[in-house]
């Protein structure tokens, strides 16, 4: 997992230098300056959204994507541009973009390790179609379904039921992992147009944290879905950090 240097892998030019006897070490006033480049085109391994593995993410507003495992070659280069792009033939299917300017200090050391960024971006597709994220080599790596509407957000932390393992607020309940039920979160009265899409906890002794996230639809763009009766839900949760 290199990174491409107008068909040169740095780590490979690295080692010829070693061998011609070059140090390319930090602070050595022998080493010859070497001419600052610009990498047009990163490679990157892979692109999620953020946080993981959501079913939804929202039309016109922030979603955060996770940029992996790219390679930045000297630990001062400087970012000149990073985002997301689609492709001309396919709206719906994002690439990064990823250029750098790799120095031409000799003060600056060489970096191997791999790199990970978040950032956010707003898709302006079409609603309601599938959203792919795909890595540099055009692999994909993650999907999301686009949709208008908004946020939900709730959270809540209640004392843990020793004898039912259970812990409720309002209309959520948690359940504990036992020897008869999984570890799941239920709702008792979610409306039809809002949907879940990821629950995370936290356990401190006796207590419990949750926090759920999901969408509620616009109904001016899916028309007939937000109609009818608050229904029951259930969902996994994640282990969070809280």
């Amino acid at each position: 997992m290199g990174l491409k240097i107008f068909g040169f892998d740095p780590l490979r030019l690295g080692l010829m230098v070693a061998a011609l006897g070059i140090w390319s070490g930090c602070g050595d006033p022998t080493y010859p300056n070497r001419q600052a480049l610009t990498v047009d085109s990163v490679n990157v391994q892979s692109l999620s959204f953020y946080p993981l593995n959501p079913k939804f993410i929202l039309a016109d507003s922030q979603s955060q994507v996770r940029l992996g495992g790219y390679h930045i070659g000297y630990r001062c280069a400087e970012y000149l541009d990073i985002g997301l792009d689609s492709l001309p033939e396919n709206p719906t299917l994002f690439r990064p973009v990823l250029r750098l300017r790799l120095p031409g200090a000799p003060t600056c050391a060489m970096d191997s390790i791999p790199h990970d960024s978040i950032l956010n971006h707003i898709f302006r597709t079409d609603s309601n179609t599938q959203v792919y994220l795909a890595n540099s080599s055009r692999l994909i790596t993650d999907s999301a379904f686009l949709v208008h509407g908004k946020a939900l957000r709730d959270s809540f932390q209640q004392t843990l039921d020793s004898l039912t393992m259970t812990a409720a607020s309002g209309r959520w309940l948690f359940r504990d992992s036992t020897g008869l039920f999984q570890r799941g979160l239920f709702v008792d009265s979610l409306s039809p147009c809002e949907i879940l899409d990821h629950a995370e906890y936290a356990r401190r002794n006796d207590t419990i944290l949750v926090r759920i996230s999901g969408v509620t639809l616009d109904s001016d763009f899916v028309h007939g879905v937000c109609s009818g009766k608050p229904r029951t839900d259930s969902m996994g949760l994640s282990p969070g950090t809280f």
